[in-house]
């Protein structure tokens, strides 16, 4: 089992956190992150895991959850890479107030795929 940590600012409005939308309402609220520069066999190892949101490496996760699907080739016009991973996330509370794992060296945007260790992220989906 595996887990990442993106950092995921809020848009302009202060608000919303960039690139996150919801796709279903209801008890079990489904959201897509875009749009993430990872490789699509990392994504696809995701796949049942976990994504954590954190404003900064040194803030806890503002919004996480267990990826249901992924979808590569986003395009991102302008970019160094414009292909990118768009996560669709079940959306819990369990994924709020968690620590960023992982990569930590000042230019890390995400912490990479990092071994399952929390007591929800071992539990399967």
């Amino acid at each position: 089992m595996k887990a990442i940590h993106f950092i995921c600012r809020r848009d302009v409005d202060g608000i919303n956190l960039n690139g996150v939308t919801v796709v279903k309402r209801g008890l079990k609220p489904i959201y897509r992150s875009c749009c993430w520069d990872i490789p699509a066999a990392d994504a696809e190892m995701l796949v049942g895991d976990w994504v954590y949101l954190h404003p900064k490496k040194s803030a806890p996760s503002e919004f996480g959850g267990r990826v249901i699907r992924f979808e590569a080739g986003q395009e991102w016009q302008g970019k160094a890479h414009e292909n990118r991973i768009a996560f669709f996330l079940e959306a819990t509370p369990l994924g709020k107030g968690k620590p960023w794992r992982g990569a930590e060296h000042s230019l890390a945007w995400t912490g990479g795929l990092i071994e399952a260790s929390l007591p929800h992220e071992l539990t399967p989906a």
